[in-house]
């Protein structure tokens, strides 16, 4: 499984962070289509595929994003999309 690097920066310097896992909500007006669990920085091929069916105006949240920096767990903020 390929890992992949996100930078942090500050004025002074930067530091790697790499993502372990994350969840996965789409909805579709007020009902959840889809809700996974995924491990590693990368969507997995099942996910990859449930992405085919989206459609315009649905939302698709990432949530529960874990990370390591520096040896330390961390907790990243939500990050949502909307299907344009």
């Amino acid at each position: 499984m390929q890992s992949y690097i996100i930078g942090w920066m500050n004025a002074v310097h930067a530091e790697p962070i790499t993502v372990d896992s994350f969840n996965v909500l789409v909805m579709r007006d007020t009902s959840i289509i889809i809700s996974r669990k995924n491990k590693g920085a990368a969507f997995a091929k099942e996910l990859k595929q449930l992405f085919d069916d989206l459609k315009v105006g649905d939302k698709v949240l990432a949530y529960d994003i874990y990370a390591t920096m520096t040896k330390q767990k961390i907790l990243i903020n939500p990050l949502e999309y909307l299907i344009e």
